[in-house]
């Protein structure tokens, strides 16, 4: 099946990709782009029309995080692989002999590669959902064909050497991709079911074609990039195939859609709200006391409320009432030093309060003039005051 390059693939891909730009070979030759102008290889572009390197392929991966879908490079983990084999083939052709340093060097990069992406297409297949046979092996058909080292297994090309190339090969059988891809559409590899029921798809026969192609150029090409390519594309297909028929014969069973009945959810119980304590201010009016409104809101708000010590010193601070009790006296509880001067903390209610005093006054006085004598007087006065409370 095809892969998606999803965030999860493209970290894995990448991966794959770091392990192989580590190694030796790949520092050497193909982390960065041919500089033929320096290496003085006039020829180079004119022999490869697409040029490639590993590095490019890695700066294509880092920005493909930041694109949306659309516009990414590799939207598929196959386009990210095609890339990493175009490199390979460039190599091959370019360097064409098999004795060259840099054809020995992809052809182990290759082969490298080749292990490490089975393996991670074997978790995407074996984690996939449920998917005929015949439909995965025309997925990796479609694949193949797309494989930059299959360019000259496409189409039936060995026409062109006539009589002599069918007589040389010891099958007697020439066979190609678009030949494979025919047979496939047409169902020549299902076979009928004597029962009724519906043809059955024969991978084996499927697999026997494709692998006749890899073994025909082999034989015609004793050596070199013919020789080389139809080989690394052996190897992959086989790989691949097995890791197919594993997966059609072990689905995973997380990915089976069964219909059952809805189970029905758990309602939620109400949690018990928290009753506003009762203001310790101890006004009594006919208007509200904002200390019990700003209690009742401080539980509503904060959950439990604070703790008697605590509310008793809030609200007994300045309190009109307790004012006007330490007017008469000094509470037991407070200091001597508190002014009786203050506003309520709790309730912040103000008013005026009216305070009274008594004295009483004894005067002497003594008259002079024609005659002396002695008076007693007796006095007696009232004052008020406001207090703001």
């Amino acid at each position: 099946m095809l892969k998606s390059m999803d965030d999860a693939m493209r970290e894995q891909m990448h991966g794959l990709l770091k392990s192989i730009m580590k190694l030796n070979d790949a520092r050497l030759y193909f982390n960065a782009p041919v500089d033929w102008r320096k290496l003085k290889l006039l020829q180079y572009p004119e022999i490869i029309k697409e040029p490639m390197d590993l590095g490019t392929i890695d700066y294509r991966l880092d920005a493909d995080r930041d694109e949306p879908f659309e516009r990414k490079h590799y939207k598929l983990a196959e386009e990210f692989a095609h890339d990493v084999r175009l490199v390979w083939k460039n190599a091959f052709i370019f360097n064409g002999t098999p004795s060259s340093h840099v054809y020995k060097a992809a052809k182990g990069l290759a082969k490298n590669f080749e292990e490490k992406l089975a393996k991670a297409y074997e978790r995407s297949e074996r984690l996939g959902p449920p998917c005929p046979l015949k439909a995965r092996c025309q997925l990796l058909l479609s694949d193949m064909r797309r494989n930059p080292l299959s360019e000259w297994y496409r189409r039936d090309d060995w026409k062109e050497f006539g009589p002599s190339y069918v007589d040389g090969l010891s099958s007697g059988e020439p066979m190609d991709l678009d030949m494979v891809q025919r047979r496939l559409s047409q169902g020549d590899y299902d076979v009928a079911d004597h029962a009724g029921g519906a043809p059955e798809f024969k991978a084996d026969a499927f697999a026997r074609d494709m692998g006749l192609i890899w073994r025909n150029a082999m034989e015609f090409n004793k050596e070199g990039v013919f020789h080389q390519c139809p080989k690394i594309l052996k190897d992959t297909f086989d790989r691949r195939f097995k890791v197919r028929l594993k997966a059609n014969a072990n689905p995973n069973p997380n990915l089976t859609l069964t219909l059952t009945e809805p189970q029905p959810q758990p309602q939620p119980q109400p949690q018990p709200q928290p009753q506003p304590q009762p203001s310790r201010c101890s006004r009594t009016s006919a208007r509200p006391c904002r200390a019990s409104a700003a209690s009742a809101r401080r539980s509503a708000t904060a959950g439990p409320a604070l703790n008697a010590s605590a509310t008793w010193r809030e609200s007994a601070r300045g309190c009109r009432r307790w004012t006007a009790m330490s007017s008469r006296g000094w509470s037991e509880s407070t200091a001597p030093t508190r002014s009786r001067w203050m506003r309520c903390t709790a309730c912040s209610r103000s008013g005026i309060g009216l305070g009274a005093g008594l004295g009483l006054g004894l005067g002497l006085g003594l008259g002079l003039g024609s005659g002396s004598g002695l008076g007693l007087g007796l006095g007696l006065g009232l004052g008020f005051g406001l207090t703001e409370g």
